[in-house]
């Protein structure tokens, strides 16, 4: 709505307080929605956000700039953006140290023992889940297939960036998916695709899921999985059609409502 009418927005009044929820949304500040907020005057602006900064310190800054433009302009973002660099393992811990007093002082922090409301205590089980014979075999083939030499390199020069940076960083994507399920790995899945029993003994995970989701659905509970590849989320919707657990996936591409109409079902 602000976006088809921040005309409306930005001439009709001066604003006492502007309130943004899903407030993560305007962790780019030249997304359309940032662009029109900015134009409607208010003396105050709340940002609110469940979802905390995770990706880069640019995020923190369009924040840090739709709250207040005039101290933190567009001359203070390379700042941020040096002090931290996932992709090219550069940590500037100072200017972290920093960046933390900094939150401090704009934001408040809601934790669950704040909210005047009654849940059940959280029980919190960690399950150390082997790989297969399968996996074992696939993960040794793919250190196998990587120059030892290249990996210290990578290591030991910080790897700005360059080739055995990137080697490394495929290398590690590649095992996150071998210890997912074989599946997710070229050439393993059977041609033609069919879902047998052959898709739990391709991963420790699924063994371990299918030991655990009758006794808990025996039991009255519903059960949360969640998974980074939506390429195990196929997989995990072949297994449940296989195993008969009604079920409904949620992704980021579903829209509301899809939602709506999924959970109504």
């Amino acid at each position: 709505m602000i976006v088809a009418e921040a005309n409306f927005f930005r001439r009709r009044f001066m604003w006492t307080v502007m309130i943004i929820d899903e407030g993560h949304r305007l962790k780019n500040e030249k997304s359309q929605l940032s662009e029109k907020l900015r134009l409607v005057p208010c003396l105050s602006k709340v940002i609110l956000t469940g979802t905390p900064l995770q990706n880069n310190l640019r995020e923190l800054w369009a924040l840090l700039h739709f709250l207040a433009p005039d101290v933190f302009n567009t001359g203070t973002v390379t700042r941020f953006e040096t002090a931290f660099d996932a992709q090219s393992s550069h940590i500037d811990n100072h200017t972290l140290r920093q960046t933390r007093k900094l939150l401090s002082i704009f934001m408040l922090r809601r934790l669950k023992d704040h909210i005047a409301i009654t849940l059940p205590s959280r029980k919190e089980l960690t399950v150390l889940v082997p790989l297969t014979d399968r996996q074992t075999n696939l993960y040794k083939r793919v250190l196998c297939g990587v120059d030892p030499s290249a990996l210290e390199n990578a290591s030991a020069s910080g790897a700005q960036g360059d080739g055995d940076w990137k080697r490394l960083m495929n290398m590690l994507l590649q095992l996150r998916k071998v210890c997912n399920h074989t599946y997710l790995m070229p050439g393993v899945s059977p041609d033609p695709y069919e879902v047998t029993e052959d898709i739990i003994q391709g991963s420790g995970k699924l063994l371990m899921l299918d030991r655990m989701l009758p006794k808990l659905r025996d039991d009255g509970h519903r059960v949360l999985i969640f998974s980074q590849f939506t390429s195990m989320l196929d997989l995990l919707e072949d297994y449940m059609e296989l195993r008969g657990h009604s079920f409904v996936r949620l992704q980021g591409d579903t829209n509301r409502v899809q939602v709506s109409l999924r959970f109504r079902i």
